[in-house]
């Protein structure tokens, strides 16, 4: 933030001929920033917060209606602190304390599994790895190497440092057993048409070149001897020509919210869970959206951060865009979909790409045939 948004003065008024005010404010010498003209009759500037006196008197001998003036919260709410003596001593102390904190470790945090924390636990204890350890004797790659050696439950572990915290995040090592499992029936995984059929036990219900859907039973699991049906386990395998498609839609109109420019900005200053100071600007957009983002003032002992929200005011808005300016690109979205299908050991028989326009909306879709087995 520069000199002078931190000292200036935002204000809002209405009238006209603004351009004779801001003549007149210059030859008094007040410097006038951020001027925006928000419409033939508001206008919107920021000036030094010295000059307050003069520009409300200029102001009120031309007749303007101050509609909104803002000052510079965040930078009152430290001159309040700075202006406590007990507070700044308290200050002091504290970025004394913070200092000398970082050469140690104040907590560990475990995100993982519960049933794994008793163990994890134990074994940093055995390695002297706890509360108020000096951070100069541990290593992140160590404390990996000694959870993963002494657990073997753990399957995958990182272990970080934030500030005067040790972070370890960890997974539980999940045992899939392998089991057998024949079914009656083999059923069709996708659609597509019969390239080949090779059966071992059971009764195949489709041929070459017939069109089968995904849920079709292609092998029962049955054979006849002598008019008769005996039941058995299905065991087959079926290859099918399949295409593989993907879609993308382009709107020739569409209304879009778009950003106006204009924002409010709300923050507040945190102290760990606690708010020590917080703005409430009002919100009077009709659209809007937020973008909310944190800096850190501390890490360590006394973590300070400060929450930004930034209000963008949105309007509506009615898009056209022309099929042909956008053609290629689309194409190259709609295949690059459908070859995200592909796990890459199959033949690819064939590829094609097909446009359809209904009603405003242009559908762009991309076929990849090729030969794979759905029983």
């Amino acid at each position: 933030m520069n000199k002078l948004s931190l000292n200036s003065t935002k204000i809002k008024i209405k009238g006209a001929n603004f351009a004779s005010l801001l003549e007149e404010l210059r030859k008094n010498n007040i410097k006038i920033k951020k001027i925006k003209k928000i419409s033939s009759s508001e206008l919107c500037f920021c000036y030094p917060k010295k000059h307050y006196k003069k520009v409300i008197a200029i102001l009120n001998q031309k007749c303007y209606t101050i509609l909104e003036q803002k000052n510079n919260s965040f930078l009152n709410f430290l001159r309040s602190i700075f202006l406590k003596p007990a507070i700044v001593v308290g200050i002091v102390f504290g970025v004394l304390l913070n200092f000398f904190a970082t050469f140690f470790v104040w907590g560990i945090n475990l995100y993982g599994d519960d049933e794994l924390k008793p163990k994890i636990i134990e074994v940093l204890k055995q390695h002297s790895i706890k509360t108020l350890s000096l951070k100069a004797n541990l290593k992140s790659q160590e404390i990996e190497n000694i959870l993963r050696s002494a657990i073997p439950e753990i399957s995958l572990i990182s272990v970080s440092f934030r500030g005067c915290f040790v972070l370890i995040d960890y997974t539980k090592r999940t045992d899939v057993l392998s089991e057998f499992s024949s079914a009656k029936n083999i059923i069709a995984k996708n659609d597509g048409i019969v390239a080949s059929i090779l059966t071992n036990s059971g009764t195949a219900l489709v041929k070459p070149n017939e069109y089968v859907k995904k849920g079709q039973v292609l092998i029962a699991g049955y054979t006849e001897e002598n008019g008769e049906k005996k039941e058995c386990n299905a065991s087959g395998q079926i290859f099918a020509y399949v295409w593989k498609s993907a879609t993308i839609k382009f709107y020739e109109t569409k209304t879009e919210l778009i950003r106006t420019g204009n924002f409010v900005q709300n923050y507040e200053v945190k102290y760990k869970d606690d708010i020590l100071f917080k703005t409430q600007n009002e919100i009077s957009y009709e659209f809007y959206e937020d973008e909310c983002y944190t800096k850190y003032l501390t890490e360590n002992l006394v973590p300070i951060v400060i929450n930004y929200k930034n209000t963008y005011e949105l309007k509506k808005e009615e898009i056209t865009k022309n099929f042909e300016d956008y053609k290629n690109n689309l194409f190259s979205q709609a295949k690059m979909l459908a070859w995200e299908q592909i796990n890459g050991d199959e033949n690819i028989l064939e590829e094609k790409t097909e446009t359809n326009f209904v009603s405003n909306i242009w559908f762009v879709t991309h076929y990849i045939k090729i030969k794979e087995k759905i029983s």
